[in-house]
């Protein structure tokens, strides 16, 4: 379930997923750790394929990582 703490939107990693191929004209999307970040791989719809890191969080009270949602857009515009 998407988090709103302080006006930012946090997004567990299925919810990535969703979000993105709703949002932006992306064929596919896939997440995974990468070290001590999550890689979040895309193929757009041009063709290009392309890997953005972001930085997950740890909400109190959540057993899952979360990726903000404002971050996340912010690396997939500079992709597109």
């Amino acid at each position: 379930m998407v988090k709103c703490i302080e006006n930012i939107y946090y997004l567990n990693r299925e919810e990535v997923v969703e979000y993105l191929t709703a949002a932006y004209p992306i064929l596919w999307c896939f997440t995974r750790w990468s070290g001590s970040s999550i890689s979040v791989n895309i193929a757009l719809s041009s063709g290009i394929k392309k890997r953005v890191r972001v930085s997950p969080y740890k909400i109190k009270g959540d057993k899952n990582i979360q990726i903000s949602k404002q971050e996340l857009d912010k690396e997939i515009l500079l992709v597109s």
